[in-house]
């Protein structure tokens, strides 16, 4: 593990109460919808934490942005680091999606020094369209017992059956998940 410098450390502990703040505030994954206060027994729950949409040197100037950081579970976390799948627009489209007032791209601009025109609102509108409706389609649950109501963006369907349909360990039992959820109806039919 590489330690961190004595400036880096000093910017960290800066930021630590906004960070814990902004956890608080969202309270949920701004990418899946994870929220670790809502996991029924058995299931697993990943702890928030802030990822800065900015990169190299300027990532320490987002340590305490709202309109640069997005909220974000283990996983979600994870997946941001390949930006080939995650790039600076779709991960701003996220924030804009979740947090539109605290989304602000001319200050985004500013902060990483890109100028007014590096990422523009029809690039971030790309990015909310990377992901095609038929690939999120895969996350609609079949079982008609399901109440869920599925729209075809990220924080607007089950995370919990995409986790499964994703191959998450700690989601093969859809059944038992299923069965502690409000939005279920075991009497409507069956599998």
């Amino acid at each position: 593990m590489r330690r961190m410098s004595k400036k880096t450390a000093a910017r960290a502990a800066e930021c630590r109460s906004f960070r814990q703040q902004l956890v608080r505030e969202v309270g949920r994954c701004e990418i899946c919808g994870h929220d670790p206060n809502r996991v029924r027994p058995g299931c697993v729950s990943w702890r928030l934490h802030v990822h800065e949409i900015c990169r190299g040197v300027h990532r320490q100037k987002a340590l305490d942005k709202r309109y640069a950081t997005v909220v974000v579970c283990l996983p979600c976390h994870d997946a941001l680091d390949d930006t080939a799948e995650w790039p600076e627009s779709r991960q701003l489209a996220a924030l804009k999606r979740s947090r539109p007032g605290d989304y602000d791209l001319a200050a985004y601009n500013a902060l990483v020094g890109y100028g007014p025109g590096r990422i523009t609102e029809a690039d971030v509108a790309n990015g909310e369209q990377m992901a095609s409706d038929a690939e999120r389609e895969k996350y609609r649950n079949p079982d008609p017992r399901c109440g869920y109501a599925f729209v075809l963006r990220p924080l607007d369907y089950c995370w919990s059956f995409a986790h499964h349909v994703d191959g998450t360990e700690g989601y093969e039992d859809m059944e038992r998940i299923c069965l502690g959820c409000d939005l279920f109806s075991p009497s409507i039919g069956s599998r």
